[in-house]
């Protein structure tokens, strides 16, 4: 069998979890090959096949290449928002005109997932805790249309029945790109009157609780949830999650999980995801609160993998095959944070540490590079331990990292660092 993936951003982000799929391809006798648009790519990171496309390709130039390969299936692993619904357009154009079969979303879903205020509604109609919110349109801040001399003043009257802080979100920009905390309407009133805005988005309520993220993954009604994963944040200003520490899987009731999972299914089966998509929310003492649905492979991917034991990108070869993923799930305890001062020799040598499940390095799609360790424990507070020990040998781990850690309550009051 002959399985395409495709894949926009650089592939390092998907690794070490996309290599680890070379076992179970070679056991079914399965041929791979990878389009890819950014960054490298060798047979270290992809266990087959591989060819870089232009980086505005187009669906219908695609569809071309894979026909051209034989394809029997394809599997998008694209991000962000955009080029997944780059991939959603090939896969009618495949499944229609060609029959072959495409892991991934209808266009329809991710389009709406892909649009903020589309995705807030949606979940609003159909009966979902979502945050309260405000729909603004740059065009009517910029006067590029018609003069709407008192928008402003309807924006704020809007706003001003919203819980602050408030969160500015682009509508349609993904992995938190141009997301900005606004602490009052004394600020956002600055904010609307001196800055020159030229895109849509959504003012959103500030919601108390923790910030938690869950992948779900598979097709045709056929549905399983990785473990949930609890993202740090508070002790830095940055809004952008790899920046913080993650960890999963986080303890919840059996029955709080259940229900959970069953939420998410059903909103699942109600879209007709076909693949993986990351639910983000915000959890408090009486509920959960959905803030943004991922329509792809995301961010998570690697962590949700490593703490559940199941490879999401193997579930995706499953589903490409016709088959039901696997589900059962053999958890480990999973932290992913960001490592600084990083040089060859360390990277080499703290891969080699007990517990470090992986280090690696990625390139974002907007430029910047970061260095991301996986590390594998029993529980937080042994986590605090052994990282102080490695921070101790090669200072390479951000002291807010061990505040964060320590700020989950989960550990005894000490010196971290």
């Amino acid at each position: 069998m002959k399985i395409a993936f495709i894949r926009s951003v650089s592939l390092q982000q998907a690794n070490p979890t996309l290599r680890a799929i070379k076992d179970y391809a070679f056991h079914d006798n399965i041929e791979l090959k990878l389009f890819y648009t950014d960054g490298d790519c060798n047979s270290e990171l992809f266990p087959g096949d591989f060819e870089k496309v232009s980086e505005d390709i187009g669906p219908e130039e695609l569809c071309e290449k894979i026909i051209k390969w034989e394809a029997d299936a394809v599997i998008s692993i694209s991000l962000p928002d955009n080029n997944a619904h780059r991939d959603s357009y090939l896969k009618e154009l495949l499944e229609e005109q060609f029959n072959i079969p495409v892991i991934m979303h209808p266009v329809s879903t991710t389009t709406l997932l892909s649009n903020k205020w589309e995705t807030n509604q949606w979940l609003k109609r159909n009966g979902y805790k979502v945050p309260k919110s405000v729909l603004v349109y740059g065009d009517l801040l910029s006067k590029r249309t018609v003069k709407y001399v008192a928008y402003i003043d309807f924006i704020i009257s809007k706003v001003k029945k919203l819980k602050k802080p408030y969160f500015l979100k682009p509508l349609w920009d993904s992995m938190s790109t141009g997301v900005l905390k606004i602490n009052d309407i004394n600020e956002l009133k600055k904010y609307l009157y001196d800055t020159n805005i030229n895109c849509d988005f959504v003012i959103e309520e500030q919601v108390n609780g923790g910030l938690y993220g869950m992948e779900v993954v598979g097709n045709n009604g056929n549905y399983f949830c990785q473990p949930l994963v609890k993202k740090c944040t508070g002790i830095t200003d940055s809004l952008v999650p790899f920046d913080h520490v993650r960890f999963g899987p986080f303890p919840l009731g059996n029955d709080e999980i259940i229900q959970l999972e069953n939420k998410l299914i059903k909103i699942c089966n109600e879209l007709k995801i076909c693949g993986s998509v990351e639910f983000e929310f915000i959890r408090n003492e009486k509920e959960f609160y959905i803030i943004e649905i991922n329509p792809r492979v995301s961010g998570m991917t690697n962590l949700s993998s490593a703490i559940s034991g199941l490879n999401t990108y193997t579930c995706l070869l499953q589903m490409a095959q016709g088959r039901v993923c696997d589900s059962e799930k053999n958890p480990s305890f999973t932290l992913e944070l960001p490592l600084e001062n990083m040089t060859v020799e360390k990277f080499d040598e703290i891969s080699t540490l007990t517990g470090v499940h992986s280090i690696n390095h990625v390139v974002y799609h907007n430029g910047t590079e970061q260095y991301k360790m996986l590390f594998q424990v029993n529980n937080l507070e042994e986590a605090c331990l052994k990282l102080s020990d490695i921070n101790k040998c090669f200072e390479n781990i951000p002291n807010y990292v061990f505040e964060e850690i320590k700020q989950e309550n989960l550990v005894k009051e000490r010196e971290l660092v």
